[in-house]
Protein backbone atom coordinates (compact mmCIF):
# COMPACT_ATOMS: atom_id res chain seq x y z
CA UNK A 1 0.00 0.00 0.00
CA UNK A 2 1.23 3.45 -1.02
CA UNK A 3 2.43 5.81 2.04
CA UNK A 4 3.36 9.02 1.32
CA UNK A 5 7.06 10.20 2.99
CA UNK A 6 6.48 11.71 6.39
CA UNK A 7 9.40 14.52 5.51
CA UNK A 8 7.20 14.99 2.43
CA UNK A 9 3.82 15.00 4.44
CA UNK A 10 5.21 18.01 6.53
CA UNK A 11 6.74 19.97 4.02
CA UNK A 12 3.80 19.72 1.31
CA UNK A 13 0.01 20.21 1.22
CA UNK A 14 -2.29 18.00 -0.46
CA UNK A 15 -3.72 19.83 -3.57
CA UNK A 16 -5.72 16.66 -5.21
CA UNK A 17 -5.39 13.06 -7.00
CA UNK A 18 -4.54 12.36 -10.33
CA UNK A 19 -4.63 8.99 -12.19
CA UNK A 20 -1.76 8.36 -10.71
CA UNK A 21 -0.27 10.77 -8.80
CA UNK A 22 -0.66 13.02 -5.47
CA UNK A 23 -0.54 16.70 -6.54
CA UNK A 24 1.21 18.34 -3.63
CA UNK A 25 1.73 21.84 -3.31
CA UNK A 26 5.29 22.74 -1.92
CA UNK A 27 4.99 24.70 1.26
CA UNK A 28 6.78 27.59 -0.31
CA UNK A 29 4.93 30.96 -0.71
CA UNK A 30 7.93 31.88 -3.15
CA UNK A 31 7.60 29.18 -5.08
CA UNK A 32 4.32 27.45 -6.96
CA UNK A 33 5.99 24.27 -6.84
CA UNK A 34 3.95 21.48 -7.60
CA UNK A 35 5.22 17.71 -6.11
CA UNK A 36 3.66 14.85 -7.96
CA UNK A 37 4.09 11.81 -6.09
CA UNK A 38 3.00 8.66 -7.82
CA UNK A 39 0.77 6.41 -5.67
CA UNK A 40 3.08 2.85 -6.12
CA UNK A 41 4.68 1.40 -3.54
CA UNK A 42 8.38 1.21 -3.05
CA UNK A 43 9.22 3.51 -6.00
CA UNK A 44 11.64 6.12 -4.98
CA UNK A 45 12.82 7.33 -8.69
CA UNK A 46 11.00 7.87 -11.72
CA UNK A 47 13.11 4.60 -13.49
CA UNK A 48 11.56 1.98 -11.40
CA UNK A 49 8.09 3.21 -12.97
CA UNK A 50 6.95 1.00 -15.40
CA UNK A 51 6.50 2.25 -19.32
CA UNK A 52 2.85 2.70 -18.77
CA UNK A 53 3.41 4.75 -15.44
CA UNK A 54 6.15 6.87 -17.17
CA UNK A 55 3.96 7.86 -19.75
CA UNK A 56 1.45 8.21 -17.25
CA UNK A 57 3.35 11.08 -14.81
CA UNK A 58 4.45 12.73 -18.40
CA UNK A 59 1.02 13.53 -19.16
CA UNK A 60 0.08 14.48 -15.86
CA UNK A 61 3.15 16.54 -15.32
CA UNK A 62 2.24 18.29 -18.39
CA UNK A 63 -1.53 19.16 -17.54
CA UNK A 64 -0.44 20.03 -14.24
CA UNK A 65 1.97 22.87 -15.87
CA UNK A 66 -0.68 23.89 -18.24
CA UNK A 67 -2.58 24.85 -15.48
CA UNK A 68 -0.04 26.50 -13.58
CA UNK A 69 0.99 28.51 -16.43
CA UNK A 70 -2.58 29.88 -16.76
CA UNK A 71 -3.10 30.43 -13.18
CA UNK A 72 0.42 32.39 -13.13
CA UNK A 73 -0.77 34.56 -15.89
CA UNK A 74 -4.08 35.63 -14.70
CA UNK A 75 -2.17 37.21 -12.09
CA UNK A 76 0.30 38.63 -13.65
CA UNK A 77 -1.93 40.09 -16.23
CA UNK A 78 -5.54 39.96 -14.64
CA UNK A 79 -6.86 42.79 -17.33
CA UNK A 80 -6.84 39.78 -19.81
CA UNK A 81 -9.49 37.80 -18.41
CA UNK A 82 -12.29 39.71 -19.74
CA UNK A 83 -11.16 38.18 -23.65
CA UNK A 84 -12.93 35.14 -25.04
CA UNK A 85 -11.73 31.94 -23.79
CA UNK A 86 -8.72 33.24 -21.67
CA UNK A 87 -7.87 29.96 -20.27
CA UNK A 88 -6.53 28.61 -23.41
CA UNK A 89 -2.51 27.72 -23.12
CA UNK A 90 -0.25 30.21 -24.55
CA UNK A 91 -3.26 33.33 -24.15
CA UNK A 92 -0.88 35.86 -21.97
CA UNK A 93 2.36 35.20 -24.11
CA UNK A 94 2.13 38.41 -25.81
CA UNK A 95 0.30 40.83 -23.19
CA UNK A 96 -1.43 44.06 -24.50
CA UNK A 97 0.39 46.66 -23.01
Amino acid sequence: MFQLHPRLAADTLPLGRLDLCEARLMNDSRFPWVILVPRREGITELHQLGKADQAQLLAESARVATHLKIGINERRYPAQRVRGDARRAGEYDNPVE
